[in-house]
């Protein structure tokens, strides 16, 4: 439907009398204006913000293993807070499924 409305406002600016090139083009750009939405009467189902749960193997590693790793991958970090580098897929939290798709495509380590 949305198409057939689309067409029949295309054929009414065409068809519209002293109407110059112009005016023509103007019309057919105009956008659409979207509804307005009250975000406050809706509600949202709760979602997980924190996607990524670091695994005991990354979390148990000292400063100065993380520090190594990230000087033997010579990965470089601004900031504070950045998780540490993973050394296996494992580690990355993908599934078993995927992690043996790579496996089998010989794709080992995340930095091979």
């Amino acid at each position: 439907s949305g198409v057939m409305e689309e067409a029949e406002r295309t054929l009414d600016v065409v068809n519209a009398a002293s109407v110059d090139a112009l005016e023509v083009l103007a019309d057919l750009n105009k956008k659409k204006e979207l509804k307005a939405v009250d975000h406050s009467t809706l509600e949202y189902l709760p979602i997980r913000k924190n996607l990524y749960l670091v695994p005991r193997s990354v979390a148990s590693l000292t400063a100065d293993q993380v520090m190594e790793r990230r000087a033997k991958f010579k990965i470089r970090v601004r900031g504070k807070g950045a998780p540490a580098p993973v050394a296996t897929f494992e580690e990355c939290g993908l599934s078993e499924r995927i992690v043996q798709i790579l496996k089998k495509m010989k794709v080992e380590k995340p930095f091979a």
